[in-house]
């Protein structure tokens, strides 16, 4: 996901209050809470998201809302999202703040694609060895692509090691067509 400068900057300020009531994994998991409310809830969403909703409205029914459910913090960070029309960076917010607080744990997060479905043990195994070459905890998912035939593609924080099937291919094509034939 390409980050939204905003919500780096919103997401930013929240880990920091968080921080100082040591609160954000609470933090994240509302955060996670209501994302997965509105992607799984598409009228929610939509009157959440919609410009032709009074704000007023909206602001009520987020105080409602979380009035009993949720930290002071994050119900005053709803409330400011909605103020400012902003909750459609919601997503990008949500990714951001957990990328702040997986630097603070000190994690990595890595997608390893492949051209089949890994199994859960050798996903384990491509985790613990970028974690001893990262020196840092890994949390890997799994992503297909048919595509690559055969091997895997791992990304890493911007960083890629492609060595799948295709690449390889691709490679020795490349380097085929660079040979120059010598003629007797």
């Amino acid at each position: 996901m390409k980050p939204h400068l905003l919500a780096k900057r919103y997401a930013r300020a929240l880990f920091q209050l968080s921080e100082r009531d040591q609160t954000s994994e609470k933090i994240l998991a509302e955060l996670q809470a209501v994302h997965d409310l509105l992607e799984k809830e598409p009228r929610i969403r939509t009157y959440f998201l919609s410009p032709e909703v009074d704000k007023k409205l909206k602001l009520d029914v987020v105080k409602k809302l979380l009035a009993k459910r949720g930290s002071p913090i994050f119900r005053n960070f709803m409330l400011l999202l909605v103020q400012k029309r902003r909750q459609q960076i919601l997503p990008e917010i949500l990714f951001e703040f957990n990328r702040f607080c997986d630097q603070r744990a000190g994690r990595m997060r890595a997608t390893v694609i492949s051209a089949v479905p890994v199994k859960p043990a050798q996903l384990k195994e491509v985790q613990t060895r970028l974690g001893r070459h990262l020196k840092a905890e890994v949390l890997c998912d799994n992503r297909v692509d048919p595509e690559i035939i055969g091997g895997l593609i791992v990304k890493v924080e911007g960083r890629v090691v492609d060595g799948s099937l295709r690449h390889q291919l691709e490679k020795l094509s490349r380097e085929l067509r660079q040979v120059k034939y010598q003629t007797n």
